[in-house]
């Protein structure tokens, strides 16, 4: 199932909505264009706005698979994904909200069918430290966010 912030879905929904309205007021109606909701509003919310967040919304359906791509298994908990942090990049990050127990999501990371192929390296109260190969991978649990961190080391 896809993981995508249901406010960015409801937000896009609502500007693509009043993009179409705009259309249909300046284009079919003919009515005058009026300062920034006129031709200029529409061209910023359908060119500049409205791709953006549906990119944002196309790489959070695809966040957990890429996680799960690095061998860490996702968690069952982890809802939505967060904003832009979708495991892109070379160093990846990757932020998911949860209503589960920290303390039941760390102890499910320290089983080692849910890390393959990684060593887990180190703990403190913030953070779970894992290595393979020249990668760390640090994940953290507060605030009913899971946020997973990739880091080459050099």
């Amino acid at each position: 199932m896809p993981t995508m912030d249901t406010l960015l879905i409801i937000t896009l929904s609502a500007l693509l909505l009043f993009a179409w309205a705009l259309y249909y007021y300046l284009f079919i109606k003919r009515a005058p264009d009026f300062f920034f909701l006129g031709k200029s509003g529409l061209f910023i919310v359908m060119f500049f706005i409205a791709p953006i967040m549906a990119t944002t919304l196309y790489y959070q359906a695809g966040a957990k698979d890429k996680l799960e791509k690095t061998g860490f298994t996702p968690h069952p908990s982890l809802q939505s994904s967060i904003g832009v942090a979708v495991g892109t990049g070379e160093n990846p990050i990757w932020m998911f909200s949860t209503e589960l127990d920290k303390v039941a999501i760390i102890d499910f990371y320290k089983q080692e069918q849910n890390h393959q192929g990684w060593t887990l390296s180190g703990e403190d109260e913030k953070w779970l430290i894992f290595k393979k190969n020249n990668k760390i991978m640090r994940i953290n649990i507060s605030n009913n966010t899971a946020l997973f961190m990739i880091a080459t080391q050099e």
